[in-house]
């Protein structure tokens, strides 16, 4: 009789995380449908991408391009001409606030709202 009454806790248990992980999974996609990529040189706003769209952007930077890619609600720097290459080794992001930045190039990347262009 106890040993029934633990394989039922350990049932509803495994249950009660897949519905869980189910709704956070939902949240978080849900989330993302939101942001949009926004591409800076220097201050100046020069793309506003939703992060689900994907595209591949080159960007001229101060000393050199910077080639963008957003693919599979991510995006990261695939090639620069910067010495360093820091921007590049941050890899992948997609969550809301996440930047890349390029110094050398004064190129800024971050994950958020939309922006608009001022005119």
């Amino acid at each position: 009789m106890r040993k029934i009454r633990n394989d039922i806790i350990l049932i509803i248990s495994l249950v009660i995380i897949t519905i869980g992980l189910f709704i956070w999974w939902g949240i978080s996609r849900a989330n993302k449908e939101n942001l949009y990529v926004n591409i800076y040189n220097s201050s100046e706003l020069l793309y506003s991408v939703p992060i689900d769209q994907d595209r591949e952007i080159i960007v001229e930077g101060k000393i050199s391009e910077v080639k963008i890619i957003i693919k599979d609600s991510n995006v990261w720097v695939s090639e620069s001409g910067c010495p360093d290459h820091i921007c590049i080794s941050q890899g992948k992001m997609n969550k809301k606030e996440d930047t890349i930045t390029c110094l050398p190039n004064l190129i800024y990347i971050k994950i958020g709202e939309e922006k608009v262009k001022e005119s």
